[in-house]
């Protein structure tokens, strides 16, 4: 496959075709910050946006010292269609409490006024005054052209479908990693990230998050958890068909022992980490490269 990727054979054409395993690639994040910002974004969405600067960069920072991963987010559409004349929609995500809260800006300078120690309680109500929590899930897309074409040629479609039919909870993001699976979606609160979505299979997606369900052949993570234990939880739900609570894991080398549990049944998942050939563009434009990529060898259950 080395260079192969083209205009029209894309890295995440690539992907597909060497069947390289979704599981395990989700970014690892349990609380979210996500703030919408029209218009379109630089290789950084949250500095090479319309924030003022020295805002963005108050904001990067006091999220990197609370552990809170940023996202950028804009309506699906003509980015000139769409200004802040009614404020911006905020959303503080907690994945460890599987809430939600949307708060409403006029002056992005608001945001500063964010209580970061809610995060730390996994309390997104008291995030910010006037916040709301919701009950729909919000579906965050990635269309970053800036950070790799795939994402805004398969991802963008996919957006305005899923808005247009299911409202303003429906959303194009910033760069959620992983351009190579793309379209690529995260769901909050969940934590469910996504790959290879189209416009087949888009919808049973958003219908699973309503129902508070994931369809684990898509599935390239919980958010929440270690990428080991997040291949090693895309298999045990694959086996059982339904999720379980994560325990803990243990580590020898690159196999990896996972544990989860509910009331009546705990499970041991066996992940080995193994280089994947031959080597592959792990973005458009970029030269292949070996990576690796994590198999379940077994479940065991006790």
């Amino acid at each position: 496959m080395r260079g192969l990727v083209s205009e029209t054979f894309r890295c995440s054409d690539q992907s597909v075709a060497l069947a390289e395993p979704l599981a395990g690639t989700a970014g690892v994040a349990n609380r979210y910050l996500v703030i919408e910002q029209g218009g379109p974004w630089g290789r950084d969405a949250l500095n090479n946006g319309d924030l003022d600067h020295h805002l963005a960069n108050q904001i990067a920072r006091l999220a990197a010292q609370h552990d809170v991963k940023v996202l950028m987010i804009r309506r699906p559409g003509r980015h000139t269609e769409h200004g802040h004349r009614n404020g911006r929609a905020v959303y503080a995500a907690c994945i460890n409490s599987g809430s939600v809260a949307l708060l409403a800006v006029v002056d992005p300078i608001e945001i500063l006024e964010i209580n970061w120690a809610a995060y730390a309680r996994d309390d997104p109500s008291g995030v910010y005054p006037r916040s709301q929590l919701i009950t729909d899930p919000v579906v965050l897309v990635c269309a970053h052209s800036k950070r790799d074409l795939c994402c805004a040629v398969k991802g963008r479609p996919l957006a305005r479908q899923l808005r247009e039919k299911h409202g303003n909870h429906v959303w194009e993001c910033s760069h959620l990693g992983g351009h190579r699976f793309a379209a690529t979606a995260l769901i909050l609160p969940s934590g469910a990230t996504y790959g290879r979505l189209n416009r087949g299979n888009v919808e049973a997606v958003y219908q699973a998050a309503v129902s508070g369900t994931e369809i684990p052949q898509l599935l390239r993570g919980m958010s929440a958890l270690a990428k080991p234990a997040q291949a090693a939880d895309v298999a045990l739900r694959t086996r059982t068909g339904r999720a379980t609570s994560f325990i803990d894991i243990l580590s020898v080398g690159d196999v990896y022992k996972v544990r989860f549990g509910d009331e009546s049944q705990i499970w041991t998942v066996t992940v080995r980490q193994d280089l994947q050939s031959p080597p592959r563009a792990q973005s458009c434009g970029k030269d292949p490269v070996l990576s690796s990529a994590y198999f379940c060898t077994d479940i065991t259950a006790a």
